[in-house]
């Protein structure tokens, strides 16, 4: 049965798209035994910018309407939920570069993704409309595709993934409802300063209102701080703060600020892993993945 995490905060600049593929690298790095695959790993980028593609260097895998009409993007599920696999996920395993990853995959996003999303709101509006005119004995219910447009689109083929790792966007909007329907938990990258750590406050107060509200599933599992600057007395203040708020068990190690986090990306789309493999970066991130992987 598949784990689906979502990597969330209304507040963009914290490191949600680094840690969201950091994380999917490190699972599906465990789920590597002895050179067979014990799992595979699925990516799910929600932004429109797409960056998840960028992150993992495989851009040209992805749709582009001039170079690669053939490629895949999440909007083509949204807008066709019969389509071919091939269509919205594509492999992140780069052999070719000496870069294996043959269990990790991507469903990626680019600005086709957002026509989709006003697509799909425009039926529901209609749909709810439709019901407020219903007459006699049997009113229409209004229909909410949006609501749980990634539960219902996804489901086929969720059996074929141990984890599903949702990146979301600073700002969810109309996805809101369908991503904390769908995932079983979530992990807040926080940046570690006093103001991101408020916005993180008004963000996880928002995602407990939502599931008292609907009686959801999901829970709020990790609290990641990131680009913590060593020895600075606000970034300290800042974790004690996280620590007194969320609890020690739930804030995990924090993320170094550092070079390599933004290197490896920029020299080929390579994870902190692949880049810096003994860094205090990787070290930390190594952390999450196992904080997660035996959670």
């Amino acid at each position: 049965m598949s784990r689906i995490i979502a990597v969330a905060n209304n507040k963009g600049g914290v490191a949600k798209t680094t840690t969201a593929g950091n994380l999917a690298y490190g699972l599906a790095h465990k789920l590597m035994v002895n050179g067979e695959m014990g799992g595979r790993v699925l990516v799910v980028d929600l932004d429109s910018q797409g960056n998840q593609a960028d992150f993992f260097g495989v851009r040209e895998r992805v749709y582009d309407p001039a170079h690669n009409p053939e490629g895949a993007c999440l909007s083509n599920l949204f807008n066709d939920e019969d389509c071919d696999t091939h269509e919205f996920v594509v492999s992140l395993d780069r052999s070719s570069d000496d870069l294996s990853r043959p269990n990790l995959f991507l469903t990626p996003a680019t600005r086709e993704l957002n026509f989709a999303v006003d697509n799909i709101t425009a039926i529901d509006s209609i749909s709810s409309y439709q019901a407020t005119l219903s007459r006699g004995r049997k009113k229409l219910a209004p229909t909410r595709q949006l609501d749980t447009i990634l539960s219902d689109r996804l489901k086929r083929i969720m059996h074929n993934f141990e984890f599903i790792v949702i990146d979301c966007p600073p700002n969810l909007d109309a996805l809101k409802r369908a991503v904390y329907e769908f995932a079983d938990e979530v992990i807040v990258p926080v940046k570690a300063d006093r103001l991101s750590a408020i916005g993180a406050q008004q963000h996880t107060d928002d995602i407990v209102r939502m599931i008292r509200e609907h009686n959801l599933k999901v829970r709020i599992s990790y609290v990641v701080p990131t680009m913590m600057r060593a020895r600075q007395v606000l970034a300290e203040q800042t974790l004690e703060m996280l620590r007194s708020r969320y609890g020690d068990s739930r804030v995990a190690t924090p993320i170094p600020e550092s070079v390599y986090i933004k290197e490896g990306p920029a020299a080929g789309g390579l994870t902190v892993f692949e880049y810096a493999p003994g860094s205090v970066p990787a070290e930390a991130y190594q952390d999450l993945v196992e904080r997660v992987y035996h959670g």
